[in-house]
């Protein structure tokens, strides 16, 4: 990517100079919004593909998807849902802009971490699917069990609905509309794009055992109308403050095949670094628990760590005390927040910071699979 990871160089987020103002409480007062339902597309299958392009309309916020689906499960062999299901039927997910990157590129799993993070790992009344725990009703349970999360387990012979919600995070905040997209223009190709997965990746399948899923993808998308004003004899665009900001979504891997030290590179970037989610796959059936790490470290320039959770208990007991719980479902998640409390004050700009990374440590006597790998997700906003 050029300039680091900055997008804003393949995204014309404003018109042409001179043809448009910021205006923020304008734009609040003359915009209108609307949440259009897209197009619908047919489930193409364990690895597939949708790619769907995104309508040139309005200052673009938000694109819900929706899964709507049927499993059916039969034969004579054990079927058993694996930790990432079924968000992770999404493999991954991107928003691209003009070809040139993705704004977005997550999988199914992080888009929903992103709502836990947000909104204090509210529970999910609406999502369904075999192994979805619909008896916990409330977070006072121990230990905290939030409704909703998937337990992986044997899934008997039948048929199932399975339903479930992501949004592509393309602004940061609601309100401010912070990162929105200039959609209104002929300059601009956006696209979401959905990889599905194997059916490995969320299945174990004994022999004589099968599945079948069918079913569709919704999209709605949420975008806020285009005002103008007079301006020296002309009408002029108001747009708010949001357009000079790009929000990115970005999910890596690191692979490892040891215990101790595994140090986890960050890609440097233009912005300001929000967030890091991460979890630790151990070979795709089973995730390393983070309670079972030793210690999770955030280090720069070799030799600064300003930030050091041993035992990594202490950073878990932080994100219980942000999230109200550990984010959840399908793995779970630990999260470095830099804007929780004071964005201002804990805010991180990677770009001036040299070999910036996480180092994990693994336990000894852990069993590292082939393909173990740390899955890490920075969520940043960088300058238009």
């Amino acid at each position: 990517m050029a300039q680091g990871l900055n997008p804003a160089v393949f995204m014309n987020n404003v018109p042409t100079p001179g043809s448009y103002v910021i205006n923020q409480e304008q734009f609040n007062i003359l915009t209108e919004r609307n949440d259009v339902p897209g197009q619908a597309n047919a489930w193409p299958g364990f690895g597939g593909r949708i790619d769907q392009r995104v309508a040139n309309v309005g200052v673009l916020t938000n694109i819900r998807l929706f899964a709507e689906l049927s499993l059916v499960v039969s034969g004579t062999g054990t079927v058993t849902s694996l930790y990432p299901f079924p968000y992770g039927l999404f493999k991954n997910v991107y928003l691209n802009a003009n070809g040139g990157t993705a704004l977005i590129r997550a999988n199914g799993n992080d888009l929903r971490a992103r709502r836990g993070r947000l909104y204090r790992q509210p529970e999910e009344d609406l999502a369904t699917g075999p192994n979805m725990d619909t008896t916990v009703t409330t977070s006072k349970t121990a230990p905290f069990r939030p409704k909703g999360k998937t337990y992986p387990g044997t899934i008997a012979n039948g048929t199932y609905n399975i339903y479930f919600i992501v949004d592509l995070p393309i602004v940061h905040d609601p309100a401010s509309l912070t990162g929105a997209l200039f959609a209104q223009s002929d300059q601009n190709y956006l696209n979401y794009v959905i990889e599905t997965a194997l059916e490995g990746d969320v299945f174990s399948i004994a022999s004589g055992g099968a599945v079948a899923l069918t079913g569709t993808v919704k999209a709605e998308s949420t975008f806020f109308s285009i005002p103008t004003q007079n301006a020296n004899n002309a009408r002029i665009v108001v747009l708010p403050n949001a357009v000079q900001w790009i929000h990115e979504f970005i999910a890596t891997d690191t692979p490892f095949a040891n215990t101790g030290e595994v140090q986890v590179p960050l890609p440097r970037n233009n912005g300001q670094l929000l967030a890091v989610y991460s979890y630790t796959d151990n070979g795709g059936a089973a995730q390393i628990s983070p309670t079972s790490l030793t210690y999770i470290k955030w280090a720069y320039a070799a030799n600064q760590t300003p930030r050091n959770y041993l035992p990594v208990q202490h950073l878990l007991e932080e994100n219980q005390r942000l999230y109200n719980g550990l984010i959840e479902p399908g793995p779970t998640y630990w999260v470095l927040d830099f804007e929780a409390e004071n964005w201002q004050r804990d805010g991180v700009y990677p770009r001036g910071l040299s070999e910036l990374m996480t180092i994990v440590g693994i336990s000894s006597g852990t069993t590292v699979n082939t393909n173990a790998h740390v899955h890490t997700v920075q969520e940043t906003l960088t300058t238009s």
